[in-house]
């Protein structure tokens, strides 16, 4: 059965060598994995022993519970991170909440 990457961050991070650029990957990143982990829709921990974002960190289908495979096959993920590219603040997760609260009315 295939288990194809859904989220790598190596080649966003290096995606430019601009150093306010990787330094705002990283917290959306960052925040990112912190909302899966709080949401528990992530089966695997995407910090090293320092807490800082894996730099190999490859998450699969897999990785992800039936929630969060959700959140990123509906778009939220990409709405997210768009809205973060455009200067939206990294903390308001509401496209994120809305699909979440969406995946959790179809399981009712």
């Amino acid at each position: 059965m295939q288990n194809p990457i859904w989220f790598e961050f190596y080649p966003i991070f290096n995606a430019s060598k601009n150093r306010t650029y990787r330094e705002r990957v990283t917290r959306k990143c960052t925040s990112l994995m912190n909302f899966l982990i709080k949401n528990s829709l992530l089966k695997v921990y995407p910090f090293n022993e320092n807490g800082i974002i894996k730099d190999d960190l490859e998450i699969y289908k897999n990785d992800l519970t039936e929630a969060g495979q959700y959140l990123f096959t509906s778009g939220a993920v990409y709405k997210w991170l768009d809205y973060t590219d455009r200067g939206g603040k990294i903390e308001n997760y509401k496209h994120l909440e809305k699909a979440l609260r969406e995946y959790e009315k179809t399981e009712v």
